[in-house]
């Protein structure tokens, strides 16, 4: 699923199973808000690239509310030079499962206030469960968005 081009998706009670590449991609302005959502089992292309979850690029943003993200192998949520906020939720058997990078920065926190420019926030009851890594590192490739 892709949000992107200033579009804007609203959604509850969403199933995104078992895509390959990224599941959801929010890029090139795109916004979301996704609640009581399952973003689980994204596969890797036949060459190995991604496997992840959620990103979100380009100068969007996305809420993410008792969602869970889940057995992706690449990293659950990306953020690059863009912003997002889990809140509750689960990021369960991941490779990584949140990563932010290119003027993108990770902070956990029950804030209620705007997210800065480039922040992912993450809630303290945000359950991290059985991922390989709970954090990325460095810069890692990202899918084009056109």
């Amino acid at each position: 699923m892709q949000v992107a081009l200033d579009a804007h998706l609203d959604l509850t009670d969403g199933r995104m199973v078992d895509n390959v590449t990224c599941n959801v991609s929010v890029a090139l302005g795109g916004t979301g808000s996704f609640t009581n959502a399952t973003i689980t089992d994204t596969r890797s292309a036949p060459n190995g690239a991604f496997g992840y979850g959620v990103t979100v690029t380009g100068r969007s943003s996305l809420a993410l509310t008792d969602v869970e993200v889940a057995r992706n192998p690449g990293v659950g949520v990306v953020v690059e030079n863009s912003r997002a906020q889990m809140t509750g939720g689960e990021l369960r058997q991941n490779g990584v499962a949140v990563h932010a990078q290119v003027n993108s920065f990770l902070s956990q926190s029950d804030a209620t206030t705007p997210l800065a420019s480039g922040e992912l926030r993450v809630s303290t009851s945000t359950q991290f469960v059985d991922n390989a890594a709970r954090v990325g590192v460095g810069v890692m490739p990202m899918p084009t968005v056109k």
